[in-house]
């Protein structure tokens, strides 16, 4: 098994930050005698947040108005691009028309298109794909930590100063997240019209 540094990483300083929170939330006392055992749950914890990050991801799409490749797949009659007003694709009807012409079906879903260009832009090793996707993924986490910590000092401290910025923090990781899956999307289109 080949464990990836950033992955690791991700687990460990994400995993400890929520094992932190979670101590402080049910007022354990942090003991520097338990700093390894503390490490290995940090671990566990930033794995079981990536999971849950990905189990959320269908509500986190629901948020933003879909999923972005959909998005980014859909020709909008009154604006010249697809996309949202930061992150724009002026390129939708020619991926679509070389999607169709690739799969040869006149009429593929938005997933089935999107599956055949991201098949064709992982399989390239000089593409930003996999960077855009590593970005993508630690934004959803970000943003279900942020959320979890958010609900902890809520349900803890409701009066607290924590309590009040941790909404305006919980907006900025969500435009954050849902920025970073266009980007991605996009990304994943324009590689694949270099084919």
């Amino acid at each position: 098994m080949k464990f990836n540094h950033y992955e690791t990483l991700v687990n460990l300083v994400l995993g400890y930050l929520l094992l932190i929170v979670l101590m402080l939330g049910l007022s354990i006392d942090y003991d520097n005698k338990f700093t390894a055992p503390y490490l290995a749950g940090a671990y566990v914890i930033g794995y079981m947040l990536n999971a849950l990050s990905s189990f959320l991801e269908p509500i986190y799409y629901w948020t933003i108005g879909g999923m972005p490749s959909n998005q980014l797949l859909t020709v909008l009659t009154n604006k010249d691009y697809s996309g949202i007003k930061k992150v724009k694709f002026y390129r939708t009807q020619e991926v679509i028309d070389k999607l169709k012409s690739d799969l040869h079906d006149p009429n593929p879903s938005k997933g089935k298109m999107f599956g055949a260009a991201m098949s064709y832009s992982n399989n390239r090793h000089d593409t930003r794909v996999p960077a855009f996707n590593a970005q993508y993924a630690f934004s959803r986490e970000i943003l279900t930590l942020i959320f979890i910590i958010a609900i902890i000092i809520i349900a803890k401290e409701p009066s607290c100063w924590f309590s009040y910025i941790s909404l305006p923090v919980l907006l900025l990781a969500w435009n954050r997240y849902k920025e970073r899956g266009y980007y991605y999307a996009k990304e994943v289109l324009t590689e694949y019209l270099k084919k």
